[in-house]
Parts: structure tokens; sequence; C-alpha cells
């Protein structure tokens, strides 16, 4: 698979530009910071889980399943080991260790990840069906490291939700729809019809939705609180550059071995900026929220720069 540069800058740039009615909707004051939960809420539990399930309607291709379990296990690899570098560079003693450390490797792979790869690879559901296992592996990290990182207790940590998660969910039951050849996507009957076009249609608002939440973030702040500090850009280095360009040089031994959607769908998840989450957890958590939102903010933005240069090497 071969991407020219400015047809990836153009088209990650258009999700960077969705940001901007959340963006004005704060500044006008049209909607306020308490309206971010109600939009962020629909993401989560609608659009998100849609757009995971939707993956798993095509045609049963068993050969892909080796492809998945493949996918599956080099998820785990990747996240633990750009985990442990990034422990091992944001020590300790670091301020706020824990949430930079999280910022630096749990990427919005669901939100923003998936629909980039839909719109850089139309038709190529394979592609998505390898990135939504990546996000089934993040889940179970993010809801035990990724608590764990920021807490810094273990009673936190949540294996149940780790599986139960709505992202997850979605992943499990289209998985068993999958490998029982229902074919929804494809369906001739009026009723399924109608029932995959509803989720198509919701599943399309992922990526705007997305955007949107994290252009009333950044609408909350202003712009020389979130470009300031040295620290969030050493994080922002690590997550855009570091990371991506650690997961391309693992694959490289594997390049002639592994099918070419694990390798695109594994760098480019691992290459998207800083997961909302990260901002949701330190809420929950009591951790420095305010920290993760600017790595997030200027996560997004400049990904628009490194991602499409990242996919020239891969």
């Amino acid at each position: 698979m071969q991407l020219e540069y400015t047809f990836v800058l153009l088209k990650v740039g258009v999700f960077v530009l969705m940001m901007l009615p959340g963006f004005l909707l704060i500044k006008i004051k049209f909607l306020g910071s308490e309206n971010i939960k109600t939009v962020a809420t629909l993401l989560m539990y609608v659009c998100s889980p849609l757009l995971t399930l939707k993956a798993y309607l095509g045609e049963y291709k068993p050969e892909i399943l080796i492809d998945l379990g493949i996918m599956f296990l080099l998820s785990f690899v990747m996240l633990l080991f750009c985990l442990a570098i990034a422990c091992l560079v944001f020590t300790k003693k670091t301020e706020n260790a824990g949430v930079l450390r999280h910022a630096a490797v749990f990427s919005n792979c669901g939100f923003i990840g998936l629909p980039i790869l839909e719109t850089l690879f139309p038709g190529n559901n394979d592609i998505l069906m390898c990135a939504a296992v990546f996000i089934a592996v993040f889940n179970i990290l993010l809801w035990t490291i990724g608590i764990y990182l920021l807490t810094g207790d273990k009673k936190y940590v949540s294996v149940k939700k780790a599986f139960l998660n709505p992202n997850s969910v979605a992943f499990i039951i289209g998985l068993i729809l999958f490998v029982c050849g229902t074919n929804i996507a494809s369906s001739t009957n009026d009723a399924v019809a109608s029932l995959y076009y509803v989720i198509d249609a919701l599943a399309s608002m992922t990526a705007p939705v997305s955007m949107i939440v994290t252009g009333m973030r950044l609408g909350t702040m202003s712009f020389k609180e979130v470009f300031s500090g040295k620290t969030t850009y050493a994080v922002t280095v690590f997550k855009l550059v570091l990371v991506p360009l650690i997961t391309i040089l693992l694959l490289l031994p594997f390049k002639g071995l592994i099918n070419e959607n694990i390798r695109f769908a594994l760098v480019i998840a691992m290459a998207m900026p800083t997961s909302t989450s990260c901002v949701s957890f330190c809420n929950l958590f009591g951790a420095d929220d305010k920290q993760a939102t600017k790595i997030t903010l200027i996560t997004t933005i400049l990904c628009v720069i490194t991602i499409p240069l990242l996919i020239l090497l891969i």
C-alpha cells in the first residue's frame, strides 16, 4: 500500500479542522464547559462502539482470523514496550510522572484512529478489523495499567471494566457476528439493511463528534496556557515521534512476513495523539487534568504534521 504525503496531509488536516465548531461554540458562549461531558458521553457510549461493531459486519473470511491473532499479540508487545520506555524517560522523580507516562503511550486510537484509517483506506474493511483488535488490547491495558499509572493504587484497577467497557463489548459482539457469517453489511433483507444504515450513520459521527469535543476543551483554555511548559512538549515528541518510530523499527524484521494491513493499522494506531481518556481518568481519580488536557490538545493539533511524515516510513 502506497499513500502520497499530500493525500494523507489533507485527510488528517480535515480531522483537525473539525475542532473549529466546538472551539467557537465555547468561545461565543453558546455552550459551556459543562456541556463537554454530555457530548463526550454520546461519543463513548454510542458512536465509537458502533464504529468498532461496524468493522465486523461484513463477509466472513477465515484467513483473516490469523491476522487478527497476530495483531492481538503485536498490540500487547508494542504498547507494553513503549510503556516501559516511557517509565524510563519519565521517572518517578518527574512531576506528574503518572500522567506523563499515561499521555505518552495511550493514544486516541478509537475516536480518531479508526476514522482516519477508514478515510485513508476506503473499502478496506480488513484494516479496520485489525485496528479494532488493537483497540480491544488498548482498553485492557487502559483499565489496568493505565489506571495504576494515574493512581499508584491497585484497588482502582478494574479487570471487569477492561472487558465490559462499550468498545470491548462492541468488539466481542462484532467478532461473534463475523464468525457466524451474518454479513449484515450486504444483507438484502429490508429490516437488516435498515439496521445497518442506522449503525453506519451513527458510526460515521465518531470523528466529527470526537473533534468537536476536543475543540470544546481547547475553547475552555487560553492559547498561552495550552502552548506553555517544556514537559508538555517533551511528552508530545515522545507520543507523536518516538512511539511510532519505535513501532516501525520493531516491525521491520517482520516486513515480509506479516500482512500490510497489520503494519499500517498498528503504526497509525500508535501514532495517534494522546487519548482523551487520559483527561477523563485524571478527572475521575484526582490527577492533574490540566496537564493531561494540554498534552491531548497539543498532540491532536500537531499530529496533522507527524502522521503524514510517519506513513511515508511504513
